[in-house]
């Protein structure tokens, strides 16, 4: 999947147990939310880039996926929520440009 510019939310559930094995989110210019279980259980795999504009991250929003590797959030970012990562296989975590993150919900990254 890849997702274009002018895409400015991903709904909640909007791929909710698909069989989408790759988002490319590197043209998603205007992209500021991921909603709740947005990718939830799909067969999502690999490492993720969160782009420059997003705030929130929904609870359960890429939980449950086959993600590895590292994930990288941009400098926008306010909220993770409650389980947004968890049951991943995620192995690093940069959040070096979250400056203005204000809350990691519950169990996020669990």
């Amino acid at each position: 999947l890849k997702v274009g510019p002018a895409v400015k939310t991903i709904g909640a559930f909007a791929f909710e147990d698909t069989k989408l094995t790759g988002v490319d989110l590197s043209e998603a210019t205007a992209l500021v939310e991921i909603g709740q279980g947005a990718f939830f259980a799909t067969d999502l795999g690999g490492t993720l880039v969160i782009p420059a504009k997003v705030t929130t991250i929904g609870d359960d929003a890429f939980a449950d996926t086959e993600l590895t590797g590292t994930l990288k959030v941009g400098p926008a970012i306010k909220t993770i929520g409650a389980r947004a990562f968890a049951w991943t296989k995620l192995t690093n975590l940069d959040l070096s440009e979250a400056t203005l993150l204000v809350e990691i919900g519950d169990s996020a990254f669990f």
